[in-house]
């Protein structure tokens, strides 16, 4: 295929993290661990369908299971072995459901009752998903049947590794090994017996139970375990099972010569594999519920087994009971009748999704109908239900999170692989859809879960907790999620302990550094809270950073002291090596004890801190503790024992007001008597204005206002006698003084004009404006918040303290209100807007004003914004305001804000099939892109969106159109407050407007941006487009003009001399600069990089032999480059240059060179890079196989670029399966490349698509 340059200058997308390589050695095995992210295995609840309700006279068996497992050494294999209906499948579910401490258990029950879950795929698939949990790792994407048994054996053993270096041992179980439907006499058969490990690594344990018949297959090796006989142990049969075998075979004769209605109700329920529920066969078979209620309560528990279809809110669903009755039940049926009830399933789904999956949509449909399809290999409604957006948006309803469709899709995509990898259409609309999914979940307020479980809705909060896509915010959210289920127990229906180790696994797959030790640290405080403080320790302790794990400590300290443990939380504390971290674990050790009514622990606690301040602090808060808590004598003892008299005066300030709302007024007005005389006795000395602003407040609270008001008039600094006085007034207000109250504010703000400098006259103003609210003096308040707007305005160099001004003015103007309050002046950019709503109703929040609160939270323009607020407010909210609260914050998380992202990717998609020549399809795909900006309500990104809009119409030859959209963009820019999102528009401008034909425009623009980082590929690509218009004389002027970036320089001298090769220009001048800038370079690799560029350059231009002597000498210069990774990125470099220069055998030469250098390289990041530059130097030079297989081991996003870029280089033929795989792999928008020279028409369906949902989004 024609070459065609593998990077493009672009400023939008994603960005791309850091990258951690492992190998064990070089050869083809690099592994780069991204972000990507982590499936959670459901198949605990398919083991819960099948262990009974209880398990009835097994105490011999488990506790043999139980030494097994546990057994420091002994055979790695137990095998139990009974004939049909002797209960092995009963006791081995319940054991993986209940495993000895310290046993983490992964699992498969084969079985034809539920769809696809008999065969060696099934028992691979399942598997995977659960050891990819376990190890916090994505399941391998793409397998074929040469690499799924490997990737399965080398996860297992990782698996079990990981385990004993934890002090825990892995355990394997399987069930019913007899009914492995992939096992026939074929000599190419292959059985689930024979995929378990031969030699089972780290003390790997494998637990399987079977019949005596058949024997086991002929593909398990002679030396495997199984064919020990010392492994197997007979299971004796249960009295219980065996007299359920007798009924349920009785009633199933009777069934299967019954009534059509009992034959139907037999056949539906084998068909579906389970989950149908009495409703759901009334509508299959045209009964009545009531005739089918009867007809399944008379066999009920022997023929089929009730299970609840969704804890908590589901009526019940059916399964077969046994293995047998299943296997019975079909073969009497035959393949004709289970066919028409299959063909009934498929009606009653379509007509459910011809009514646009209402509310009511049995809940098979959303959750068993779709393993249905899978199980017999039905792809056309496999991808149907995999990309239908409103069958995902009922199933987030029912399920609550998107784990399940994201599913869904996965498999669809696997199915599509294996069955038409050549599909690029519709594999690229799974793709689409997978994202799209995967972006709504990424605005989940990082609280609702917690709101979820308080409010007693525990599985919907694991749900949405789970499908948070980032990281370290999923691991936020559980550890919140598990606090709350510390504070409200939901039994077994989600544990903590479980949520907390679905945290931990999910904590050793972050790469970074400071976030996994910030990982660290929340689920460390959480196993803390949940009552596990030695764990909460141990994990502490595995922070890496001296200071960040001080400072877990010290949360694991204060969370174990909220759980009871004041003791051990003690005893952690004093190990904290840093005194800040110590005193604040010190402080919230002390207070959780005095909170718990035992003071005289609080008070040794206090004790431990060393410093005198620190331990006066302590005490403060001690005695204020004990005094909430009703022991006023406690807390006076405590008070009377500070030495510090600041820390003793606020002490008793605080005590006041505990007893006051105790109503004990008189013991109050003592408090307030002692805290005066702490501040008369500081006169004239130290802390004496504090004293009296700690006694002011405390006579406020005693209710003697008038001697309060004069005590903070005494207050020599104007800005703390402002904000005394606010808080007498205050006090006044509450006690229905309001006159009174906004004289005593107006005495505030005289005190607070009296501030310097102007930043914080204003924040004193705005404690006043909340006063005078709060006094109902509301013409007085607007115009004092008038005038502390306009102050806190004037802070130009700070963002964030204006900010936190104006949203404290903003917070003050709202107080006791149910409607927003105007802001004084307007925004000009939305978005500081909704930072400064967001802040004020945070502290309205700590105020206790909710009703105003949440009024600022729903004037948030920014749905994602509007539902983290919201979800504050939910969390200090009663019951049923928090009920209301979380449905509307969901309902906001679901509000389609992919608007942006979609133009940006349409965009991008535009201008890469613009590349291919295709304009007529690129300019569609712009409109698009541009129909999706103008739908952008975020000012940010509607100008990052209109002005990429305008860049690909610019690349599809629409000049006219795109310089409108560049204008607009402009004007969008400059109203913007934060530099940074400034320079990105203008970054993305000035290349729309080169790509236009306008460069002198393009040019202004790229000079004002000031990041030199930024600003130099911007003029590249202008100055590229100078030289591509034909103007060498202006294009050589332009890059003499940069003087202040070296590297810069060079970059615009060979886009100029490539971008006029490739035109047909003249462009032997600019390859010269280019070679001579290059030789006088100082740094070398720099020198290689650019004399390769000048060769490509050379070679477009036809100087053949020029271009070689350039290669020869970059090679040389690559050869000598001191670190090998650089030496091996450097010589794939110029490989990749020789090939575009026409030079294929010494490219292919240099190739061979850089990939064999691979085979001794150190294992580092640096090495990733280089093995993807020689990935694509292994393409280009024609050899896209050894390209493939260099790829197979990288993370999956830099895999699917790999593939995505070898595509671009061999026959459609070929393309296609790679494109297929790198879609499988990572985001749909790192293909678009792949796609716009393979399958334009799939970038349009994918647009068309885009356009269909948000149709119906907005109808």
């Amino acid at each position: 295929m024609t070459d065609t340059p593998e990077v493009h200058n672009t400023t939008t997308g994603p960005a791309v993290g850091g990258v951690v390589v492992q190998a064990g050695h070089i050869v083809g095995n690099v592994t780069i661990v991204s972000g990507d992210r982590v499936p959670r295995s459901a198949y605990r609840e398919q083991v819960r369908r099948i262990a009974p309700e209880s398990l009835r006279d097994r105490e011999r068996e488990l506790a043999r299971l139980s030494e097994f497992c546990t057994a420091p050494d002994g055979r790695a294999y137990l095998w139990w072995r009974a004939r049909a209906w002797a209960g092995k499948s009963a006791l081995l579910a319940w054991f993986v459901l209940h495993p000895p401490a310290g046993v983490r258990v992964v699992s498969f029950f084969v079985t034809a009752r539920y769809a696809g879950q008999s065969d060696r795929v099934a028992f691979t698939d399942v598997l995977l998903e659960q050891l990819a949990e376990l190890l916090h790792e994505p399941v391998p994407a793409y397998l074929t049947e040469a690499t799924r048994d490997a990737h399965l054996l080398s996860m297992l053993a990782d698996a079990a590794r990981r385990c004993a270096d934890r002090g825990e041992r892995l355990v394997l179980v399987v069930d019913g090994l007899d009914e492995d439907r992939g096992v026939t006499t074929a000599p190419d058969a292959h059985s689930i017996a024979a995929l378990l490990p031969a030699h089972p690594a780290a003390g790997l344990r494998v637990v399987v139970a079977g019949r005596p018949e058949p024997p086991l297959p002929a593909d398990v090796p002679g030396d495997h375990p199984l064919r020990d006989p010392g492994v197997v142990e007979v299971l004796s049969p249960s009295p219980h099972a065996a007299t359920v075998r007798a009924e349920a075979e009785r009633e199933l004769k009777r069934l299967l010569r019954g009534t059509s209605t009992e034959q139907d109700l037999l056949g539906l329920v084998a068909t579906a594999g389970g989950g149908l529920g009495s409703g759901d066969l009334a509508e299959l078979t045209g009964s009545a519920r009531w005739e089918v209620d009867d007809e399944l309560r008379a066999v009920s528990g022997r023929t089929f087994r009730r299970r609840a279809g969704r804890p908590g809110d589901r009526p019940e669903v059916y399964l077969l009971a046994h293995e047998e009755l299943q296997n019975a039940a079909v073969a009497f049926l035959g393949p004709s009748r289970l066919d028409g009830y299959r063909q009934r399933l498929h009606a009653w789904a379509a007509r459910y999704r011809d009514e646009g999956w209402p509310a009511g949509t049995p809940d098979y449909l959303l959750r068993g109908y779709f393993p249905v399809l899978h199980a017999t290999g039905d792809l056309t409604r496999m991808i149907a239900c995999a990309l239908d957006p409103a069958r995902h948006d009922r199933m987030l309803d029912v399920i609550g999170g998107d784990t399940t469709a994201l599913a869904e899709i996965t498999t669809a995509q696997d199915a599509l692989l294996d069955h038409d990898p050549a599909d690029l259409r519709n594999m690229t609309l799974l793709a689409a859809r997978r994202d799209s999914l995967v972006e709504r979940n990424r605005h989940v307020p990082v609280a609702l879960p917690a709101v979820w479980a308080r409010l007693g809705r525990p599985i919907r909060a694991h749900a949405l907790a789970r499908s948070i896509a980032d990281p370290l915010t999923r691991v936020e959210a559980m550890a919140k999620l598990c606090e709350a289920l510390a504070e409200h127990p939901a039994g077994e229906e989600v544990r903590a302990d479980e949520v907390l180790g679905e945290a931990e696994e999910i904590v050793h797959g972050i790469g970074y550094p400071q976030e996994r030790d910030k990982a660290l640290a929340l689920v460390a405080g959480a196993a803390a809270r949940s009552g596990n403080l030695d764990h909460g320790v141990a994990l502490a302790h595995e922070v890496a950073g001296e200071h960040r794990r001080a400072e877990a400590l010290s949360g694991v300290a204060a969370a174990g002291a909220r759980a009871g443990d004041v003791r051990g939380a003690t005893a952690v504390a004093r190990t904290i090596p840093e005194r800040f971290p110590r005193f604040q674990a010190l402080r919230e050790v002390a207070k959780a004890a005095a909170r718990a009514g035992d003071l005289d622990q609080a008070v040794a606690v206090a004790g431990e801190a060393t410093d005198p301040g620190e331990q006066a602090e302590v005490l403060r808060w001690v005695a204020e503790a004990g005094a909430r808590t009703g022991d006023f004598r406690g807390a006076a003892a405590v008070a009377r024992a500070i030495a510090d008299p600041v820390q003793r005066a606020w002490a008793l300030a605080g005590m006041a007001e505990a007893a006051t709302r105790a109503g004990d007024f008189d013991r109050a007005a003592r408090f307030a008597s002692d805290a005066v005389a702490v501040a008369r006795d500081r006169a004239g000395q130290h802390g004496r204005t504090t004293t009296l602003v700690a006694a002011a407040r405390a006579v406020c609270w005693a209710g003697d206002h008038h001697r309060a008001a004069n005590l903070a008039r005494a207050v020599p600094d104007p800005g703390d006698r402002a904000r005394a006085l606010v808080a007498v007034a205050e006090a006044v207000a509450r006690s229905g003084e309001l006159d009174r109250a906004a004289t005593i504010a107006r005495e505030a703000e005289a005190a607070a004009r009296a501030v310097d400098p102007t930043d914080q006259q204003a924040w004193v103003l705005a404690a006043v404006v909340k006063a005078a609210a709060l006094a109902r003096d509301t013409e007085y308040a607007t115009h004092l918040a008038d005038h502390a707007w306009s102050s806190a305005r004037t802070v130009v160099d700070n963002a964030a303290w204006r900010g936190t001004i104006l949203a404290e003015v903003l917070a003050g103007r709202a107080r006791g209100s149910r409607s927003v309050p105007t802001p004084p002046q307007t925004f000009a950019d939305p978005y500081e807007q909704d930072q400064v709503l967001a802040r004020a109703a945070e502290t309205l929040i700590r105020d206790g004003d909710l009703d105003a609160a949440e009024a600022l939270a729903r004037a948030l323009a920014d749905p994602a914004r509007q539902a983290r607020t919201i979800t504050l407010v939910a969390l200090a909210a009663d019951h049923d305001r928090a009920a209301q609260l979380a449905h509307h914050a969901e309902m906001l998380v679901r509000t389609p804000t992919s608007a942006p992202q979609r133009a940006l990717a349409l965009a991008e998609a535009a201008s890469a099939v613009a590349r291919t020549g295709d304009l007529d399809r690129a300019a569609e795909l712009a409109r698009h892109a541009e129909t999706f900006a103008r739908t952008t309500a975020d000012p940010r990104w509607r100008a990052q969106a209109m002005a990429a809009a305008a860049r690909a119409l610019a690349r599809s030859g629409r000049a006219d159109r795109a310089t409108a959209l560049i204008t607009e963009a402009e004007a969008l820019a400059d109203v913007l407050t934060d530099e940074r999102d400034r320079e990105w528009v203008r970054m993305i401008v000035a290349e729309a407007a080169a790509q236009a034909g306008d460069t002198a425009h393009g040019l202004d623009v790229a000079h004002t941006i000031t990041n030199r980082l930024n600003r130099a590929p911007v003029l590249a690509e202008v100055i590229a487009a100078v030289a591509r218009a034909g103007d060498i004389d202006h294009a050589r002027h332009l890059v003499q003009g940069i003087t202040d970036d070296s590297y810069g320089r060079l970059r615009a001298a060979a886009a100029a001399a490539r971008a006029a090769a490739e035109a047909g220009h003249h462009a032997h001048v600019l390859v010269r600069d280019v070679e001579a800038l290059a030789r006088d370079c100082g740094v070398d690799s720099w020198r290689a990089e650019f004399l390769a560029a000048a060769a490509t350059a050379a070679g477009r231009a036809g100087e053949a032999d020029h271009a070689r002597r350039l290669i020869r000498d970059a090679a040389t210069i690559a050869r000598t480059a001191p670190g090998q990774e650089d030496r091996i990125r450097e010589l794939a470099l110029v490989a990749k240059a020789a090939a575009r220069a026409g030079d294929r055998d010494h490219a292919t030469t240099l190739a061979r060179e850089a990939e064999a250098g691979l085979r001794t390289a150190t294992v580092s990041s640096p090495l990733a890079w280089a093995l993807g530059e020689v990935i694509r130097a292994l393409a280009l030079t024609g050899h896209p196989h050894q390209a493939v297989t260099l790829a197979r081991d990288l993370a999956p996003r830099f895999r699917a670029s790999a593939l995505g870029y070898v595509a671009r280089h061999v026959d459609p033929a070929d393309a296609r399966p790679l494109i297929a795989r790198a879609l499988r792999l990572a985001d749909w928008r790192d293909t678009v490349d792949a796609l716009a020279a393979v399958e334009p028409a799939a970038l349009t369906d994918v647009a068309e698509a885009f356009l269909a949902e948000t149709a119906t989004e907005t109808g």
